[in-house]
């Protein structure tokens, strides 16, 4: 044991492996040993190994919280985030006063698209400890998937004045960076937190579409193969690369990325939206209507889906249909501009042209800059 301590420190990792693997060979009944080879193992990005070795010490010792919270940390990686909340839940009842397993739900919930749960969870974990850099990163993506950016943005700016090496406290920056179009400042965040752990395929993903949204299409395109040649089971980085492709009118291959995620993860509500994007540029209308009929049985608020169903229907002229889908798009986004404008064409092809003027006025209050187009639908219109 005392071998694999120096290793370790030292940060000979593959040494210490060795030594901690004698231990348990010479005391099969030591769970420290155990518990030391399994937080190794995690430092090799070695999870499934991980697991087996922090459960077998769990065997010997089932009162220890930090195995619990290291066992959550290697089902986390595994993408299994229902069985790692558990773990770490199972850490906070022998030890309700450790920080990292709280701040450890937090990242589990935040990733189930629980988010406020997630923030309770990890205020509690600053509450415990406020030096605690993982809880601020995770509050921070908490806080984002809430709308509220700006807590966001400086929840992670604090994680990083604590640790300016905390690979998820970059990501989760840039993340928000991205949310607010602020495409350029994100990518930096994103290149540093890839500095700090290249072989996390999430980071790679979104990178690829901050690049995307600076038209760097191939970059774009090496970055989210990146995510996927790391992890070919990761249904977002398929889908990511579909929406990369539709930039630039591949649309035969964004069709092709996207049902290889939705066969991967059939609930990922954006591989279903970029399916139906990428099918309606083809001209098939029915599967683009199915498609985005999924989007919105997976998550009913999602505007875009609801606009693009209205244009599919449209096209397919079934305009009451399209009235309805169109006008949900503009009550989840008031200022969907291009779902007021939609609603004016419909609203015309109906003959209700008062109502169309109303909506296309309403479209060039929202964006002056809109006008001319406005003007222009409506001369073809008459």
């Amino acid at each position: 044991m005392k071998a694999g301590v120096e290793y370790f420190a030292q940060g000979k990792y593959e040494e210490a492996e060795a030594a901690y693997r004698r231990a348990t060979v010479l005391n099969p009944r030591h769970a420290g040993a155990w518990f030391a080879l399994g937080a190794i193992l995690e430092k090799l990005n070695r999870y499934q190994e991980a697991e087996a070795v922090f459960r077998r010490g769990i065997e010997l010792n089932p009162t220890y919280a930090e195995a619990w919270s290291f066992l959550g940390v290697a089902l986390v990686q595994q993408d299994r985030h229902s069985e790692a909340e558990t773990a770490y839940r199972r850490g906070i009842e022998l030890n309700p006063t450790y920080s990292s397993a709280w701040s450890g739900v937090g990242s589990a919930l935040v990733v189930q698209n629980r988010p406020s749960e997630a923030e309770a969870a990890c205020r509690r974990a600053i509450e415990l400890n406020s030096r605690d850099a993982q809880a601020w990163s995770i509050l921070g993506l908490a806080l984002v998937r809430q709308n509220r950016h700006s807590e966001g943005e400086a929840a992670c700016r604090h994680a990083l004045e604590l640790n300016p090496r905390l690979s998820g406290a970059w990501f989760g920056l840039g993340a928000m960076l991205a949310d607010q179009n602020r495409y350029e400042e994100a990518e930096v965040a994103y290149r540093h937190a890839i500095e700090l752990n290249p072989t996390y395929a999430e980071t790679w993903s979104y990178l690829g579409g901050a690049l995307a949204h600076q038209n760097k299409y191939q970059e774009a395109e090496a970055a989210t193969r990146r995510a996927i040649e790391l992890n070919p089971r990761y249904a977002e980085g398929w889908s990511s690369l579909g929406a990369v492709f539709e930039r630039q009118h591949r649309y035969q291959e964004a069709e092709a990325m996207c049902r290889r995620a939705t066969e991967l993860d059939p609930t990922l509500a954006e591989a279903w939206y970029n399916l139906g994007v990428a099918v309606s540029q083809q001209n098939r209308l029915s599967e683009a209507e199915a498609a985005f009929r999924r989007v919105i049985e997976l998550n009913p608020a999602h505007a875009q889906a609801w606009y693009d169903l209205g244009a599919a229907l449209g096209h397919q002229n079934r305009p009451l249909e399209a009235e309805a889908a169109t006008r949900r798009a503009t009550e989840l986004n008031p200022a969907y501009v291009e779902a007021w404008r939609n609603l004016g064409i419909v609203l015309y092809v109906l003959n209700r042209h008062s109502e169309a003027e109303a909506a296309f006025r309403h479209a060039i209050d929202l964006d002056p800059g809109q006008r001319g187009i406005v003007e222009e639908l409506m001369r073809k219109l008459k």
